[in-house]
């Protein structure tokens, strides 16, 4: 009869071979390493691609960053429309400028428009950092709106230097000056805020006109 296995006997974990090294040598491992495949990633490939913002042709004249409002005609005030580097371009051939400002992290734009001449720009009362003008923004439609604008800046200096550049390109461009319309001129002329003095509005608007006011009593003679 066989011998009946002992449950008491415990196997070796390791079977050692005579051929076999227990150890591997550096040479193994490098080799091993150089022939090891390499993980498979799920990621797509990316290439680059050449972004044309069509600023390429135009030269920077100034460049600041700031916030800006537009004027809602409908409900008669004014509303944030950007934050970002406004820039003020000339173009390289046609020596033209133009104003754009996108906004930061997604570079929208929001404003685009050209500085022609009989564009005025002016600043705020009591305010040298901020900026009033009318213009012909293209960022929203090809053809242009007629708007206002409020530029903020952080400092004076970048206010003044915006307002002088500003001037000095629509004084500057000769093309301009004979193709605008005296007409389309009048458009971008600034127009006086309304709601700048809000509480001399509301004193006017409430004092009674002449035909609410109550008549003054005359008096009546009497006979004696």
């Amino acid at each position: 009869m066989p011998p009946k296995p002992n449950p008491f006997s415990v196997k070796p974990r390791f079977s050692f071979k005579a051929n076999k090294p227990l150890f591997k040598t550096s040479a193994q491992k490098a080799a091993q390493a150089r022939v090891a495949p390499k993980p498979k990633s799920n990621k797509p490939s990316l290439t680059q691609v050449t972004i044309n913002s069509g600023e390429e042709n135009e030269n920077v004249v100034y460049a600041e960053h700031g916030k800006l409002y537009r004027f809602h005609e409908e409900s008669n005030s004014w509303r944030e429309r950007a934050q970002g580097v406004i820039k003020i371009l000339q173009h390289k051939t046609t020596q033209k400028f133009r104003v754009i400002m996108r906004r930061d992290q997604i570079y929208k734009v929001g404003l685009n428009h050209a500085l022609i001449a009989g564009m005025t720009i002016r600043f705020k009362p009591n305010s040298d950092k901020i900026l009033l003008w009318a213009c012909k923004d293209h960022s929203d439609e090809s053809e242009g709106v007629p708007t206002r604008v409020c530029l903020r800046l952080k400092e004076e200096t970048a206010a003044a230097n915006f307002k002088r550049i500003f001037e000095n390109a629509c004084s500057e461009n000769p093309t301009a000056v004979a193709t605008i319309n005296p007409e389309e001129v009048a458009k971008f002329q600034v127009v006086e805020n309304p709601e700048e003095n809000p509480k001399e509005e509301t004193a006017s608007a409430a004092e009674p006109t002449p035909t609410e006011a109550p008549a003054a009593e005359t008096p009546v003679k009497t006979e004696e």
